[in-house]
């Protein structure tokens, strides 16, 4: 007798288990009828198979976007289609898939079908780790670039907050502060005294003091003639208290004449140091292939702020 194919140990397969449902009763048969053509076969297998992986793969197809109530989560992740899910039957025509790490979810999308999801990625990159824009709407930005980006767009529009308010000469600057350890060596004599055995004399030589560190970077620096104010719109600086105050007493009829405001940037920057040790451990955990650490970079960013001096 000749070997059996695979289909012929699914037949079988399904006989045995068909068997065992009718003399279970009506309710496992049921459960088991997936076409519900009133018998158990290949066919209901299959479709149990196809749920089993496409409850693994997780695929996203064109018409689940096009739900009413589908949004992108904060991350999302561009890359080509895995060897595992080109392979798939259940992936067929897939436009990318889900992936979950505890409570951080990530939507991997395919770079031909970036379009479909009309969001704008930034800064203009096409593959990568992004994280939603906190200050505008359909907007990701590439963790690789997150808070320099962000750093960037919040110095430009302070200078075209100077420009439409009417200024005559503005700065900004980013001040970096941190903790610099010295170690300083320090000789105090230790003396033991050991029962039968003598004495024991040693030096210790070990001191640690830490002191701050400041560096600052000019980022933006400009006279202008002066003029009248008019009202900025802002985007990556809207909600800012000061800059809003700021804005206000300038558009007054006994306007602000000098200003020096400063900006906390890891605070309004959507993703603080906790936040970014759970994104680390999520792309950590489903292996990826990213390189970016971002909880490294949020604690850099934590230390820096933007100071800004404006004169009218």
């Amino acid at each position: 007798m000749g070997k059996k194919g695979f289909l012929d140990v699914i037949n079988e397969t399904g006989k045995k288990v068909a068997s065992v449902a009718e003399k279970a009763g009506n309710a496992v048969s049921k459960a088991i009828d997936k076409n519900n053509d009133g018998k158990i076969d290949l066919s209901d297998f299959k479709i149990i198979g196809n749920k089993i992986e496409s409850d693994s793969l997780k695929p996203i197809f064109k018409d689940d976007i096009l739900a009413t109530d589908y949004s992108l989560p904060n991350i999302i992740r561009v890359a080509e289609i895995d060897k595992k899910r080109a392979n798939a039957q259940t992936c067929k025509n897939s436009i990318g898939y889900k992936l979950e790490h505890k409570d951080v979810q990530i939507v991997t999308i395919y770079p031909k079908n970036i379009g479909l999801f009309e969001i704008e990625l930034l800064p203009n990159s096409t593959s990568g780790v992004y994280h939603k824009n906190p200050f505008k709407e359909n907007s990701y930005i590439s963790l690789d670039e997150y808070y320099n980006y962000l750093r960037t767009a919040k110095s430009t529009e302070l200078t075209e907050v100077a420009q439409l308010l009417g200024a005559k000469y503005f700065r900004i600057c980013t001040i970096e502060d941190d903790n610099v350890y010295q170690h300083h060596n320090v000789k105090v004599n230790v003396n033991a005294s050991v029962k039968l055995k003598g004495s024991i004399s040693n030096d210790v030589e070990h001191e640690e003091t830490s002191t701050k560190s400041r560096r600052i970077e000019i980022m933006g620096e400009n006279h202008f003639v002066g003029g009248d104010p008019e009202e900025p719109n802002l985007v990556y600086l809207k909600g800012n208290p000061d800059i809003e105050g700021l804005i206000k007493m300038r558009m007054r009829k006994n306007p602000i004449t000098h200003k020096t405001i400063t900006i906390d940037l890891i605070s309004s920057s959507g993703i603080r140091i906790k936040d970014a040790e759970k994104i680390d451990g999520a792309l950590n955990a489903l292996k990826l292939g990213v390189s970016c650490a971002i909880q490294g970079e949020a604690k850099k960013e934590s230390h820096r702020k933007l100071q800004y001096e404006i004169d009218f």
